[in-house]
């Protein structure tokens, strides 16, 4: 969904991320994978909008999330080391980038 947003559609859209991420972590804890999909989904807009910094920590912690809770292999993991990974290229931090890469093989 967020590939094709419009900039008033992002500004719309970031607030709804936002509180649906609360939402689950209220409901479901702070460690469930459901977050870890939220975190992902706000940290994708972010990257849309070219907010890196915003972007990487949740990244981060959606990361920590699936590899504790799914293991290191999972499609869920692959996912988020892609957006990661596409995130360090933007910040020119290639050799962090292909390290998350090589894990995504």
């Amino acid at each position: 969904m967020t590939g094709k947003l419009t900039q008033g559609q992002y500004t719309k859209a970031e607030p709804l991320y936002q509180r649906s991420l609360k939402i689950w972590e209220k409901t479901l804890g702070a460690d469930h994978p459901d977050v870890a999909t939220s975190l992902n989904n706000l940290a994708t807009l972010y990257c849309n909008e070219k907010k890196y910094a915003k972007a990487e920590p949740l990244h981060q912690r959606a990361l920590k999330i699936w590899e504790k809770a799914l293991g290191p292999n999972p499609p869920a993991v692959a996912n988020v080391l892609e957006g990661y990974a596409d995130l360090l290229n933007k910040r020119g931090r290639y050799r962090e980038a292909a390290s998350l890469h090589a894990r995504e093989e």
